[in-house]
């Protein structure tokens, strides 16, 4: 059950930085290494994955950010491609810098340090056998739904409804087929590429740790819990 593993660190994540000049969110320091070496590292552990291409910002790449020696040295990272506009062009450019040889790729964005190696192991295993799946969690909270003036026009029932994480796996030819028809419309995530072309997409169950860092909240968290909470992944 080999996977490639495409990471992405593409984004500038400005929503979660609170001062002007401060790195990609991702490259903020969480006790002694960055935000994305947890991901990394997580990966990189599991003897499934056959290798991981880490797409990046251009500017970060220009700037030093990604040594691309010591990444491969540390990680098992094969390539650092350039991101696209869009985020399906950024994972467009990871998955043609993967090995073609590998049936089964994995995306996980860097912004969700927390993964656990059981989540992405599940994951993969159920896009082995059905094609595509995606970490998910149920709808927790009461969901409303509102206007332009942020006043509600109604209650959204919750049975049935999940949250979209990562990582997302899918069997390569079906992931090909997805990104011909990419630019047939705007997509929010990499399973909704393969829903356009007909694919069925399985939801793994994930857990609420699985957060991704969005907001200078979220970022400040992720700094104090990430080393503590390696500790005891590992």
């Amino acid at each position: 059950m080999k996977f490639s593993c495409i990471l992405v660190a593409a984004g500038r994540g400005l929503r979660a930085l609170s001062a002007a000049g401060q790195p990609n969110k991702v490259l903020v320091r969480a006790g002694s290494i960055p935000v994305l070496h947890y991901s990394l590292k997580r990966f990189a552990a599991l003897k499934e994955c056959a290798e991981i291409v880490l797409v990046a910002n251009r500017d970060d790449i220009r700037q030093g950010f990604f040594d691309k020696t010591k990444l491969a040295r540390e990680f098992r990272v094969s390539e650092v491609v350039e991101g696209g506009e869009r985020r399906v062009d950024s994972v467009r450019n990871g998955f043609a810098a993967a090995d073609p040889a590998v049936k089964l790729v994995a995306i996980h964005d860097a912004a969700r340090p927390f993964v656990s190696s059981e989540t992405i192991l599940a994951v993969v295993r159920e896009a082995g056998r059905h094609g595509a799946a995606i970490a998910a969690v149920p709808a927790g909270d009461t969901l409303k739904s509102a206007g332009p003036d942020m006043f509600v026009t109604g209650t959204v029932g919750r049975e049935g409804v999940f949250r979209a994480q990562t990582p997302q796996a899918f069997r390569r030819e079906l992931l090909e087929r997805a990104f011909a028809a990419a630019d047939t419309g705007e997509v929010t995530d990499d399973a909704q590429l393969v829903e356009l072309v007909g694919g069925k997409v399985k939801l793994v169950q994930s857990q609420t740790t699985n957060v991704k860092i969005t907001t200078p909240e979220d970022l400040e968290m992720a700094v104090r819990l990430l080393p503590v909470w390696d500790i005891d992944e590992c």
